[in-house]
């Protein structure tokens, strides 16, 4: 279920949102002909620059969430950086092999996650309970 989830989740990011990256190449294209042109306002190159700077943050807290790095200074654009360390914690995180009760190593998520389920159905089912101690 989780699985499907992430699936439709990303699904719906791509149909719906641009890439940050994206975005901000954009904005950047549109504030550099707003400046270079003589009939743009002040106003529309304000509210430019301000779009810019708002997906530089999003872009930044993103990154910043992704890689749980709290120390991030304010300012800091290195995404790069950030990037590399969300995938260096998605490895450590990653479970490539677990040991089932009898001892066999398993490989592959399927099933991996079968055996996780299996486990937490049998640690949070009851047991029936003997009525023998009671009968003294």
């Amino acid at each position: 279920r989780l699985f499907k989830c992430r699936r439709e989740i990303s699904k719906w990011k791509k149909r719906n949102q641009i890439n940050s990256k994206e975005w901000i190449t954009l904005l950047r294209r549109k504030l550099d002909i707003a400046m270079s042109s003589p009939t743009s306002s002040t106003t529309e190159r304000n509210v430019l620059k301000t779009e810019l700077n708002q997906a530089y943050a999003e872009e930044e807290s993103y990154w910043k969430q992704k890689s749980r790095n709290h120390w991030l200074r304010s300012g800091d654009k290195n995404t790069k950086f950030f990037h590399s360390v969300t995938k260096t914690r998605r490895t450590r995180n990653n479970i490539s092999t677990i040991m089932d009760e009898a001892g066999f190593v398993i490989r592959g998520d399927t099933a991996i996650g079968d055996i996780a389920e299996t486990y937490f159905q049998k640690l949070f089912s009851s047991q029936p309970v003997s009525t023998d101690i009671y009968e003294e």
